[in-house]
């Protein structure tokens, strides 16, 4: 289930953490010299581990509350640089 939460004065749809820990969701910092920091969202997309690159989130808003219905989670292969893309149903 999702959330949505008030940052500053933006709304936010929080995902619960179970969503991100079966995929392996973690930061990092991969520049070298640490002048310009890259930071990089790393998870499993489609099996492989990928740099997350975006997010689609689809919610059904015909009720009095939007339902979250699907994430689409798109990201590049690691490795190869593929691009990649995984759909998780809620």
């Amino acid at each position: 289930e999702f959330d949505m939460q008030v940052f500053g004065n933006a709304e936010v749809l929080a995902a619960p953490v179970n969503l991100w820990n079966q995929n392996g969701l973690h930061i990092e910092d991969d520049n070298e010299d640490h002048w310009i920091p890259r930071i990089r969202a790393l998870m499993q997309i489609a099996g492989r581990q990928a740099e997350l690159t975006h997010i689609y989130v689809y919610a059904d808003e015909s009720g009095l509350l939007p339902k979250v219905q699907y994430v689409d989670i798109y990201g590049k292969d690691a490795t190869t640089g593929q691009e990649l893309y995984e759909r998780i149903r809620v």
